[in-house]
């Protein structure tokens, strides 16, 4: 019990720690240009284009493009492609973006034809390349930063102090909560020590607790005492907070579950003399009731004696 218990805490704290080192896909940011060369079409060929080039430039944080195209959002767009040739123009609009996580988006964009068009970037945040379809590859030639500030993917180091950062944050708590319970439980000890001490006195001025008193009264007669000493503890208790620190508070409880998981279970002798540990359960007047891990199941009499029930 006791090493499930620590080995949930540890998986606990290695979730806590890595779970802000997740993969965080960034919002691209930018202009990227893929040069292309001579044109592919008839009619670039005829008139010598050799210098085409393909771009898009993207800005998935807000819409802050105005669309040469009419877009179904009726908005602003995210941004645009531009593959256009000599033979026919190819602008698209960006209307939506959804990112996929591990640096991949789905956009949906629509052509001067009203056409809409759902594709999927990829980038690459050591390059600062996107990848558009199976092989077109874009570089990054804006003076912007290819992504939004703070959304880099994590490094090694940040994963490392993540982790380091969780487990002062974990033992910290503990410790704190330590204190404080030291604190809570020495004041609420003096505490109950005064208010006997003003039930005492109740008890000698008036002969009996039996009074014919208001009950202000009677808390005030028993505050008297037990606030100052409540304090007073208060002050032991800040004095010995080095003690608390020091106390084995996680390894006593660890004992304690311990000792209740035991409790529920007990050796017992079978019929056959055999002695078997058994599963302990009691019924409503107190009776124990023992099941083996063999399926057999016991009930025990009056005389402490088992009676096999199945």
């Amino acid at each position: 019990m006791r090493n499930f218990i620590c080995t949930y805490m540890i998986g606990l704290l290695v979730v806590v720690g890595f779970s802000s080192c997740s993969d965080d896909t960034p919002l691209l940011k930018g202009r990227w240009e893929m040069f292309v060369g001579q044109d592919p079409t008839q009619q670039g060929q005829m008139d010598g284009v050799d210098d085409l080039t393909y771009s898009m430039e993207l800005n998935f944080e807000s819409r802050t493009f105005e669309p040469d195209n009419e877009l179904p959002s009726g908005q602003k767009s995210y941004g645009w492609m531009d593959f256009s040739n000599a033979t026919r123009i190819y602008h698209y609009d960006i209307d939506s973006v959804t990112v996929l996580g591990e640096n991949k988006y789905r956009i949906v964009s629509v052509d001067s034809w009203m056409n809409a068009s759902v594709d999927t970037l990829v980038y690459n945040p050591k390059t600062k390349e996107i990848v558009y379809g199976k092989d077109w590859i874009f570089k990054s030639v804006s003076t912007e930063s290819a992504v939004s500030a703070g959304n880099d993917e994590p490094s090694t180091f940040l994963m490392v102090l993540y982790f380091v950062l969780a487990l002062i944050v974990l033992i910290g708590t503990y410790y704190l909560f330590k204190i404080m319970l030291g604190y809570v439980l020495t004041a609420l000890g003096f505490m109950l020590i005064g208010a006997a001490v003003g039930g005492i006195v109740l008890w000698i001025l008036m002969g009996g607790f039996d009074l014919d008193l208001p009950r202000w009264a009677i808390i005030t007669i028993l505050a008297v005492p037990s606030v100052p000493m409540g304090i007073w503890g208060l002050w032991t208790a800040i004095r010995s907070t080095s003690e608390f620190v020091s106390s084995p508070l996680a390894s006593k409880l660890l004992k304690e579950i311990d000792k209740a998981y035991e409790k529920k279970k007990e050796y017992i002798i079978d019929e056959d003399g055999n002695k078997v540990l058994a599963d302990v359960t009691r019924g409503i007047i107190g009776e124990k009731y023992y099941s083996t891990y063999d399926g057999r199941e016991y009930k025990e009499k009056s005389d402490n004696e088992l009676e096999r029930t199945q």
